[in-house]
């Protein structure tokens, strides 16, 4: 608060020293530069020099009362507000700082409890917002809300004792699946800790002799709260939890309680060595090791072997990683977690259990790598040399290796048939590939395409169309159209677009099939394209053709670009189709509305002279 008030009043000093060192703007009748934070009486002519990007100010003129002209802007028809304060404002705006300074409360600041009220009464309360919710069926809860609500519920259900009743299974069910999915999160795992969680809910379940369900959900709820959460396991060290939880899992006998427990133990165990320090000594490692003896599935076994390498790994990188901490490896290092599993025996302790259970590994396909993963993590610089001088685990490890022999043998007899059938679909997909690939080196397959594409349009999906009727195609420019720039279609585009408009116009009005009739062919004889505008890139156009004139030997054709955002005429082509063996004159008549020959265009007369005046030049010169 004191702070606050100091940076204030220093404030205060400044502006105060600002205001009385300012001079004051004397306004003339001509145009005068305004000084950086110099202050101006209002009612000035104000405007920017667009030379120098300087204020200016004069004084109004008397004769002008229009207000749109009172400022001068870079705009023309803009206003241009001034946002200096004069002094007036500026002395105004100081003594409502110092009425603000006068009100900062001091260090021995009381509040006023008749304030106080009036300020809650302005605002609804968090409990008030709740209670309103709640009316309208709305109501919100917290994790922290949800998880009280269930253990209430659980209290409630202990204190009756009708925790191992058939009747309530159910209903535990579901709380221990919510608590479970609530204490994945770290805080709400360590609200739980702090709850008396451990006491009042994991122990008791554990402790029920006639529920193996409950027990098992104490088992799971209890690593799901350790896991990955350094302040939830030192917590549950500071509950003596480690121990208990050894216990117990040593007391259990039956195949799901054992695997919950070990679940729990290693989400306990990993990545925190001071547990490791405490739980793994050598009557840890008995109580570990007289799992192998229970009678329970070799999976759940084979889950101490697991832990047991995946912890080595763990001291290993911690250790040898570069980006690991001095005292992170400090820490590891002093847990001596290869010397005790030296002095507990676990070699031998492995070596008779996987020589026991080598048939059972044998027979279950997923377990076999979990194994030899697991014997790989654990033989270097520990074990090599304990199990190579043992006979009967050497023929262990034969066994396996057989066993994987001969299903690799069997997968590749079963499924050497799909494999063939693999490979040669493979064969023929790159075959297709190099085929399209040559083709397109070869021909320019997409002209033909399109060409296909055109006419099969519009002789499946298009009605017929007079031969004085005009056609339309549409089309976009793409990539694969614009010149160097990837700005336009590029002009040899336009003349390959022709075609395909012309082949459309061709098959709707019937000219071709009449001249093929006939035994005749059509050429193109000569065009003109006249470019006004480009055409950009990604734009959508169509092509109008339509016939207008014929003589004997030709017909001639006129053909506009259009782009369709618009409707302007891009470009327009004209075109003499030469057609052989056939008189056009006759072959006209026969079309419906073709009887008379329309006059000839002023402008395809003018093309014709031009045409004609070039060909007799090309005869001279020959």
């Amino acid at each position: 608060m004191k702070v606050l008030a100091k940076v204030l009043v220093a404030l205060l000093v400044t502006l105060c020293y600002a205001t009385k060192n300012d001079t004051v703007f004397v306004a003339t009748d001509e145009w005068q530069e305004i000084g950086d934070g110099q202050a101006i009486p209002q009612g000035l002519h104000v405007r920017i020099n667009l030379q120098t990007g300087k204020k200016e100010a004069k004084l109004l003129e008397q004769e002008s009362n229009d207000t749109s002209r009172s400022t001068l802007s870079t705009v023309p028809g803009a206003t241009v507000q001034d946002h200096d304060v004069g002094n007036s404002e500026r002395l105004a705006n100081m003594e409502k700082l110092k009425e603000a300074l006068q009100r900062i409360p001091t260090d021995d600041f009381k509040f006023d409890e008749n304030e106080l009220k009036k300020v809650k009464a302005k605002f609804k309360s968090y409990e008030e917002i709740r209670q309103e919710l709640k009316d309208a069926q709305l109501e919100i809860k917290t994790d922290s809300d949800i998880m009280a609500d269930l253990f209430e519920h659980f209290n409630e259900i202990r204190e009756a004792g009708r925790l191992a009743e058939a009747a309530v299974k159910t209903e535990l069910d579901v709380i221990f699946e919510d608590l479970q999915y609530l204490v994945h999160q770290i805080d709400n795992a360590v609200d739980f800790i702090s709850r008396q969680g451990i006491e009042q809910i994991i122990w008791p379940a554990l402790n029920q002799t006639e529920s193996s369900t409950l027990k098992v959900h104490g088992f799971k709820l209890l690593g799901t709260v350790v896991q990955n959460n350094p302040k939830a396991k030192v917590a549950l060290f500071e509950r003596n939890g480690g121990g208990i939880l050894l216990t117990k899992l040593s007391q259990s006998s039956d195949t799901s309680e054992v695997s919950a427990g070990l679940y729990a133990l290693g989400s306990l165990l990993r990545k925190f060595p001071f547990a490791q320090t405490e739980l793994l000594n050598p009557h840890g490692y008995s109580l570990l090791f007289e799992i192998f003896n229970k009678k329970v599935d070799l999976r759940v076994k084979f889950k101490v072997v697991k832990l047991i390498s995946d912890l080595v790994q763990d001291y290993d990188h911690a250790l040898t990683a570069p980006e690991v901490d001095a005292l992170t490896k400090e820490q590891y290092r002093s847990t001596n977690l290869k010397e005790g599993l030296l002095k507990a025996d676990y070699c031998n302790q492995a070596r008779e259990f996987f020589h026991h259970n080598k048939v059972g590994f044998a027979q279950d396909e997923n377990l076999t790598e979990e194994v030899v993963e697991a014997l790989r993590s654990v033989s270097a610089g520990m074990c090599a040399d304990t199990w190579s001088r043992c006979a009967l685990f050497r023929h262990t490890l034969l066994v396996l290796r057989n066993t994987l022999d001969t299903r690799l043998g069997e997968l590749g007899g079963k499924d050497g048939a799909y494999l063939g059938e693999v490979q040669a679909e493979v064969m023929f997909s790159c075959g297709l590939l190099i085929t399209l690939l040559v083709l397109y080196i070869i021909w320019d397959v997409n002209y033909f395409i399109r060409c296909v594409a055109t006419l099969g349009y519009g002789m499946l999906f298009q009605r017929k169309r007079r031969v004085t009727d005009q056609t339309s195609i549409y089309g976009l420019c793409t990539t694969q159209d614009v010149d160097i720039f990837i700005r336009h279609m590029n002009n040899a585009r336009y003349v390959r677009e022709l075609d395909f408009a012309r082949f459309h116009f061709y098959a709707l009005t019937g000219i071709y099939g009449k001249i093929k009739a006939k035994g005749g062919g059509a050429v193109q004889g000569a065009s003109s394209v006249r470019y006004r505008r480009t055409i950009p890139i990604f734009s959508a156009y169509k092509i109008t053709t339509r016939l207008v004139w014929w003589d004997d030997k030709a017909i001639y054709l006129e053909q506009q670009f259009v782009t369709l955002g618009d409707g302007f005429v891009r470009a327009v082509a004209m075109s003499k189709q030469c057609i052989t063996k056939v008189d056009v004159v006759e072959m006209m008549k026969q079309f419906p509305g073709a009887e008379q020959r329309p006059t000839m265009p002023e402008e395809l007369r003018q093309w014709l002279e031009a045409i004609e005046t070039s060909s007799q030049k090309l005869r001279k010169e020959k």
